[in-house]
């Protein structure tokens, strides 16, 4: 598996081992059409690189492959936190965070109107088909705001998009979030994670 948006230390080692594999497919079929994914973040950072044509995402509510025959967990909620380019689940204890981050955070902070919205609007956005629909929102501006970026200019202005994620979640020092994000419940743990492997 690579629930890559989970910030699992393990992941470090795979994302360079999908990077090197990316490589190979394209030598060895150079005019193939290549997808990758779905993945949060790792297909994103292939695409920038040039190392697919296309990023593939999912519109489900999680970005991983189950092995065909087992017992998929029932789905969770979940919603995107678009100043940390990351994700949680949209359960009473990320309300409470919100309100923890809003505390902390100065409202003149180019984040707070994000946070203060994502908490304003809870009880709707936490409804599965609301939240999907959130999802896919913040994930079609981010495509756009890459794509609008010259491709030889691309795999920076992620690195630089994923830098101001980490600064939000590191220097702000916002509160863990909650235990469902384990084991990246550092705020800017998937930013940084995903910064590293830009360039």
């Amino acid at each position: 598996s690579l629930s890559d948006q989970k910030g699992s230390g393990k992941y470090d080692k795979r994302f360079q081992a999908l990077i090197e594999f990316h490589k190979d497919l394209q030598q060895d079929f150079p005019d193939g059409m290549i997808i990758a994914g779905p993945y949060w973040g790792m297909n994103l950072i292939l695409w920038v690189r040039g190392l697919c044509d296309y990023p593939a995402i999912s519109l489900g509510t999680t970005y991983q492959y189950h092995i065909s025959g087992g017992f998929p967990k029932p789905p969770k909620t979940r919603l995107a936190i678009p100043p940390l380019r990351r994700w949680a689940v949209a359960e009473s204890s990320l309300k409470t965070w919100l309100d923890n981050v809003l505390e902390q955070l100065d409202p003149t902070d180019t984040a707070y109107k994000h946070f203060l919205y994502l908490r304003n609007n809870f009880s709707r956005l936490s409804i599965q088909e609301t939240a999907k629909d959130q999802v896919a929102k913040f994930y079609k501006k981010w495509i756009d705001k890459l794509e609008d970026t010259p491709p030889p200019g691309r795999a920076l202005a992620l690195y630089q998009d994923l830098s101001s994620a980490y600064v939000t979640g590191k220097q702000e020092k916002l509160p863990e979030l909650p235990r469902p994000e384990a084991p990246g419940r550092a705020p800017e743990k998937v930013a940084q994670q995903f910064m590293f492997n830009c360039l």
